[in-house]
């Protein structure tokens, strides 16, 4: 029965993004890369705080697909502590490459804004 459950499949291959606090700027901020798997995301976070000069701990990493409870379910049990809201993409692009729901850090008080609103 689970076999056949949408909450087992990824919508993408690499559904995994990373952030660190970025002193420059005092506040968290997304790495632009992505990963496979969460502990791949958050290894890769920690070499990268290590060797950028700026970025700094703690870091964390978030998921992001098109199924709203799978990404809900991993962000909750495995994303990091400063996810803010699963965000719901409104662009066509977004939908069809795998990230119609995607994650918005806190910090920002807009639950809304171009082509994105928080479920």
């Amino acid at each position: 029965m689970l076999g056949g459950c949408d909450l087992l499949q990824d919508s993408t291959p690499r559904p995994w993004i990373g952030y660190a606090y970025d002193k420059n700027i005092n506040r968290f901020a997304w790495e632009l890369n992505d990963w496979r798997t969460g502990r791949d995301c958050k290894e890769a976070m920690l070499l990268i705080v290590e060797t950028r000069p700026g970025m700094a701990r703690p870091v964390g990493c978030g998921y992001r697909g098109n199924n709203y409870w799978r990404a809900w379910i991993m962000n909750w049990l495995w994303g990091g502590d400063q996810i803010d809201c699963i965000v719901r993409q409104t662009s066509t692009v977004e939908t069809e490459g795998g990230m119609a729901f995607n994650v918005k850090l806190k910090g920002s008080p807009d639950r809304r804004g171009e082509g994105w609103y928080c479920v």
